[in-house]
């Protein structure tokens, strides 16, 4: 059963979660706007950057997630 102390653990994990979902869906934003733009235009290398600024923050989300995850298995009973 989870205790007291692990509960902040879990809205920290859900929170990092649904921010993670949300650079999910600006990826998936960006995808269809780089696919509508002119391949080798200035947008497009605009879109591209702005790729790399989303990309970059879904792997720090996703090294939270993991980080959070790990402390509330750690946190567990065995």
């Amino acid at each position: 059963m989870a205790t007291a102390k692990t509960m902040p653990n879990l809205d920290l994990f859900e929170l990092i979660l649904d921010e993670t979902v949300e650079v999910c869906q600006e990826l998936e934003r960006l995808r269809s706007k780089l696919r509508r733009c002119k391949k080798g235009s200035e947008a497009y290398f605009d879109v591209m950057a702005d790729i790399d600024v989303a990309n970059a923050m879904m792997k720090a989300k996703t090294k939270s997630l993991l980080r959070e995850r790990e402390k509330i298995v750690d946190a567990m009973p065995d």
